[in-house]
């Protein structure tokens, strides 16, 4: 199916892709020890299926581009780090 013919705002996973998300990429590239409680910087909010992934890799933080401060300062965080908890364990082993 050409892109083209794929509905605006479609589910990721309802269509056939053989593409990737830049989240996803930048996740297979840096790998998922360098992952665990790091900070992502994208231009758009991500996507579930790229949120499930961010989650998995650990990641600490996401922050999403501001368009209307036209700076990385002035962007909004959407994932900050969740405080731990008495009895969480690291499940890093």
């Amino acid at each position: 199916m050409p892109v083209s013919e794929v509905p605006p705002g479609s589910d990721y996973n309802a269509f056939p892709c053989h593409a990737i998300h830049a989240e996803h990429n930048a996740i297979l590239q840096a790998g998922l020890a360098a992952c665990a409680g790091a900070t992502l910087y994208v231009t758009d909010e991500p996507c579930r299926q790229c949120l499930n992934l961010i989650e998995h890799a650990k990641i600490a933080r996401v922050v999403v581009y501001n368009d209307d401060d036209s700076k990385w300062p002035g962007a909004t965080p959407i994932l900050e780090p969740k405080p731990k908890q008495p009895g969480d364990e690291d499940e890093r082993h």
